[in-house]
């Protein structure tokens, strides 16, 4: 697999929905081109949220590091929601908390097979 290439993304993916771990409506990994000579595209993965409708996705914000980073879109119109709801949304929080430690693992190891000290 090539490291960041959209078929790598998708694999750990699924890797981590196939550890049981409950996931959102939709998760799924999404190509941009980065127009930077030398440097393959990324993905970003984007997760749609079931209370909160809160565009939501993760990036690597540099190649040469394994973290990746979550965006939280602005919102129009403020969220109400029950208590029920708000355990829902804390539960993918912690869903989404979980994805990016386990993709910056994922890329830590693949980094640390492309770079071998």
């Amino acid at each position: 697999m090539t490291l960041f290439a959209a078929e790598t993304i998708e694999q750990w993916l699924s890797d981590f929905v196939a550890r049981g771990h409950r996931v959102p409506k939709q998760i799924r990994m999404v190509e941009r081109d980065l127009d930077v000579e030398g440097q393959e595209d990324a993905g970003l993965v984007v997760i749609e949220l079931g209370v909160a409708t809160t565009g939501t996705f993760l990036e690597r914000p540099a190649h040469d590091k394994p973290d990746w980073n979550v965006h939280f879109m602005e919102r129009e119109q403020e969220i109400t929601a029950t208590s029920a709801e708000v355990d829902m949304i804390a539960a993918e929080l912690t869903m989404i908390a979980q994805l990016a430690a386990y993709l910056e693992a994922r890329t830590a190891e693949a980094l640390a097979r492309e770079n071998p000290a």
